[in-house]
């Protein structure tokens, strides 16, 4: 009760409405199916007619494809008419984005990520993208077992854009909720062993992070002999989470690991585990997720391309955005009770594709593999040139050279005998500014479909 008392009068002295929002969601999650689309298409109609009024770019798409916000009234499919966008294309004609009311780009704030390049993605976001974000953000905590007041610790990346502002505004929000953030880029012996300290002291509670870096924290514990901190859940998200993962986070730490996915571009977590395990709901009243397979919606539980569209940030709307991931449908009730559609885990960044030396463009399970393999502490594979993969594997005294050849079959396999496998065997792969592990990627230039 103190900790929402802090909270209500954080949002006296901000003007923020995130409890507001936060009791709305905690409602809004058992609404039925048929409630929570006729929601859905509402904000998706009010956001597309927002942008028709005030944002220049999608008032010349629209002109172009001869669309009017109406033509959602008329029939729903019309919505399929919009053009898929891609981060190029933002960047391209980034002003064209922004709102033309001038006092709402005036509230207006910044935020960037990182990209699978590491260039700087940056746009904008208003009050309401703020608010609902945190609310959704403490609503899928909640399926967690966390209240308002629950020790939360997460293992961020870097965040060296961040303003000034921007730091002491989160340093706030996180006293205010309890919250602590942790550098998950620098994972040596004794800034995990300080991590687990700092978990014991701050008692029973939840963790949160990449799964590549709660990995690294699990193996930490296992093979140190220090003693374990008392968790009601692990929390995984923004990577792909591997079974392997997944089963030593939670003997590890005796308790269940939650999924979740999204982006900062879709307003954080557009789907999230619950206390079911059996998927992640997607969160229809904040964005509208596609899964597509050559610009179509697939049908049941075949796996596509993930466009979502952002419903509650007017002021720089992402309308039908590529995510560059894969996913599928899962055709099934949950035993929760909730009537959202659900997504079965990510299992891969589209990003990750790679070209052959006969132009066919694949996605090789070889990071299944890696993961499963004994020994295998750290890897990533690379692609030099059409021919020419590269492998780097940290080894422990338990990896099996037989591997390599199991290894070098399965990707010739997928990318033609022709390809040629090189190894090579670091002491560390270390992760990206941002915490990340990446696991694969591709050095040609125009590996992508999109590019």
């Amino acid at each position: 009760m103190m900790r929402r008392a802090i909270l209500q009068a954080h949002q006296l002295l901000t003007g923020r409405k995130i409890l507001h929002r936060f009791d709305e969601l905690m409602q809004t999650q058992w609404l039925s199916w048929d409630e929570l689309y006729a929601l859905q298409q509402e904000r998706l109609y009010r956001l597309v007619d927002y942008a028709y009024r005030y944002v220049p770019y999608y008032q010349r798409v629209f002109r172009e494809i001869d669309f009017h916000p109406l033509d959602l009234r008329r029939d729903p499919a019309n919505f399929y008419r919009l053009p898929l966008l891609t981060k190029e294309e933002i960047r391209a004609n980034w002003d064209q984005f922004l709102t033309t009311e001038p006092q709402v780009r005036r509230q207006m704030v910044s935020r960037s990520t990182s990209g699978s390049t590491g260039e700087p993605f940056v746009f904008l976001v208003d009050h309401q993208h703020r608010d609902y974000t945190t609310a959704d953000y403490m609503r899928h905590l909640t399926w967690c077992g966390w209240q308002i007041g629950t020790p939360y610790t997460y293992m961020a990346g870097q965040k060296l854009d961040a303003s000034l502002k921007e730091r002491l505004r989160n340093s706030l929000m996180n006293f205010t909720l309890n919250f602590s953030e942790v550098d998950a880029y620098d994972l040596v012996d004794e800034s995990l062993d300080s991590l687990v300290r700092q978990l014991r002291r701050r008692g029973r509670g939840i963790l949160g992070g990449f799964p590549s870096a709660l990995y690294v924290l699990a193996r930490f514990v296992q093979e140190s002999g220090v003693e374990r901190p008392d968790l009601l859940a692990v929390r995984c998200g923004g990577e792909v989470l591997f079974p392997k993962q997944r089963r030593l986070i939670e003997e590890t730490f005796g308790c269940r690991v939650f999924n979740w996915y999204g982006s900062y571009e879709t307003g954080g977590g557009a789907a999230c585990e619950c206390e079911a395990h059996t998927g992640l709901h997607v969160s229809m009243e904040k964005c509208l997720l596609e899964i597509l397979r050559q610009g179509r919606p697939v049908e049941g539980e075949e796996s596509g391309e993930v466009v979502v569209t952002n419903l509650i940030n007017f002021d720089f709307p992402f309308i039908r955005y590529r995510l560059k991931d894969e996913a599928r449908w899962l055709v099934r009730e949950c035993p929760c009770g909730r009537q959202s559609p659900m997504i079965a885990p990510v299992t891969g960044r589209t990003v990750e594709l790679f070209r052959t030396v006969d132009g066919r463009v694949v996605v090789s399970d070889i990071n299944e593999f890696l993961f499963e393999a004994e020994g295998v502490r750290q890897f990533q594979i690379v692609q030099k040139a059409l021919d020419l993969i590269v492998v780097r594997i940290v080894r422990d005294e338990r990896f099996d050279p037989a591997s390599l050849d199991k290894i070098t079959g399965i990707i010739q396999q997928v990318m033609g005998r022709q390809t040629q496998v090189k190894f090579e065997f670091p002491d560390e792969i270390p992760a990206g500014r941002t915490g990340k592990q990446k696991y694969s990627y591709s050095e040609l230039e125009g590996s992508q479909p999109w590019e």
